[in-house]
């Protein structure tokens, strides 16, 4: 199976892929290959060109066949940065979803080039340090090469709550109930294989971020995409998981709500923990914006 520094390859059904990133890669937010038999479609494009390049090689080389569609699920960039190295392709996304992008990253990308070069000291501050911190290190390296020609890419097809591809051998579809972990998130639905890619919807066995969402209506939309038929669920953050996955993602968000001081021990192992401190403080704004 085809190799990559920034991703390992999954197989979960014939012809479907999940592309789980590595630690020390420039993919960031896992992606996904389906083969629809005349068509391959990509979900999510990682966090850097040239993680991308990687992720339409080996959809080349497992599939046979070029990539024809590219979904991205939101607007984060560890989603979409790689949309460059798939510019000939269709690339689609929810009407919100491009909106923000548009809005967001190109004055983004355009600061970030404009400061590479304290990009740079920061890399080396951070590789002094007594005990660095060998995987962020590794991301912003990453970041640093792919920034004098980072541009973004737009999606040119838009949909606002269903779009569905077919091909010979199955079809697969992209939905959306609105907006969670963002204000637009999609999620990829195989029916027939019971699979389903979930972006940041759902992430396992690492605290989310819910700074630019909204956590009661990601509550809903996990309870919602509950009630389809899947086994199998491939999470933005984290290993493969299973549908139960997402009732114990909406039990954290509940969890959340009650405010506590420290992470409570269930969720202790979970990676990124700085994320809890943050999410705390974003509902504390959040619960007074309900009174």
């Amino acid at each position: 199976m085809y190799q990559s520094k920034h991703f390992t390859l999954e197989k979960i059904k014939e012809g479907i892929y999940a592309a789980i990133v590595t630690e020390y890669g420039g993919g960031i937010g896992n992606a996904g290959i389906i083969d629809l038999g005349d068509q391959t479609v990509i979900f999510d494009t990682f966090n850097t060109p040239q993680a991308a390049r990687d992720l339409r090689k080996a959809a080349e080389v497992l599939i046979g066949n070029p990539v024809s569609y590219v979904v991205n699920s939101h607007w984060h960039g560890d989603h979409i940065r790689g949309n460059q190295s798939f510019e000939d392709c269709k690339i689609i996304s929810t009407v919100y979803t491009r909106e923000l992008m548009e809005e967001i990253h190109p004055p983004r990308i355009k600061q970030q080039q404009q400061t590479i070069d304290q990009l740079i000291e920061y890399i080396q501050t951070l590789e002094q340090e007594p005990s660095p911190q060998k995987d962020v290190i590794s991301q912003l390296k990453e970041i640093k090469e792919t920034l004098p020609q980072l541009k973004l890419v737009l999606p040119d097809i838009v949909f606002d709550k269903q779009y569905s591809i077919k091909g010979s051998k199955r079809e697969v579809q992209l939905i959306t109930y609105g907006g969670g972990h963002t204000k637009s998130d999609a999620f990829l639905y195989v029916p027939t294989e019971q699979v389903i890619f979930m972006g940041d919807l759902l992430v396992i066995q690492n605290h989310p971020m819910i700074g630019d969402g909204s956590p009661t209506e990601w509550i809903e939309i996990l309870e919602k995409i509950s009630k389809l038929s899947f086994h199998i669920a491939v999470p933005g953050h984290g290993p493969i998981g299973l549908k139960d996955d997402l009732n114990k993602l909406k039990q954290y968000l509940v969890d959340l709500f009650d405010l506590p001081s420290e992470i409570p021990n269930k969720y202790s192992l979970w990676n990124h923990s700085e994320h809890f401190s943050s999410n705390i403080e974003f509902l504390k704004t959040y619960r007074s914006s309900l009174l």
